[in-house]
């Protein structure tokens, strides 16, 4: 029989932290699997304030989205992204409205280093942007971890035409920072 004060024994002292570092464990995957899902979210709200942005620029310019390419040469560096940030953000034209107002200056950066804006995901990668007329072209983008890859619009395998005739791709690479063109398990406006 014990008597007097008696404390843990290491047993129990291991037993007791290791049951806490196993609910800590679980609880750190859940979190980020929430911080996961809010990003996706976050950008999807993203895009599609930027969808409601290019159908004013739509309307005030007669049927025409926001230019994807500069019609001179080669497409330079995130030039998709950074010319809908220009074309939203610009007072030249038919509208005195700054379509892209509404959107948050944090979700805009310059990941290419060209002095040139575009729209960042929640990632702080830039979305990718291709108006119909362009659908043919590719594109080279980087990553804000400096990586470079080659972004084209994708064609239906059933259909074989392009995704949103007449209209605009908008992606963004997603959480893996791999660029599938829009299709999973990218965040797109088409899939």
């Amino acid at each position: 029989m014990r008597t007097g004060k008696q404390g843990f024994t290491l047993i129990e002292l291991l037993v007791v932290v290791s049951i806490i570092a196993v609910i800590m464990s679980l609880l750190l995957v859940s979190l980020q699997l929430v911080r996961q899902k809010g990003n996706e979210t976050a950008t999807r709200s993203l895009m599609d304030s930027l969808q409601v942005a290019i159908g004013q620029y739509y309307t005030d310019w007669g049927g025409v989205n926001p230019p994807a390419f500069m019609s001179t040469g080669t497409p330079s560096t995130n030039e998709g992204a950074e010319m809908l940030y220009l074309a939203l953000n610009s007072r030249t034209g038919r509208s005195t409205r700054y379509y892209g107002s509404a959107i948050q200056q944090d979700k805009v950066s310059d990941t290419d280093d060209d002095k040139n804006l575009e729209y960042v995901d929640s990632w702080g990668d830039c979305l990718v942007y291709f108006d119909s007329p362009n659908y043919a072209k590719s594109c080279p983008y980087i990553t804000s971890d400096k990586m470079q890859f080659t972004a084209t619009p994708q064609k239906d395998p059933k259909t074989g035409r392009f995704y949103k005739i007449g209209s605009f791709m908008l992606w963004s690479i997603g959480k893996d920072a791999v660029n599938k063109n829009g299709l999973e398990p990218n965040v797109s406006n088409f899939n």
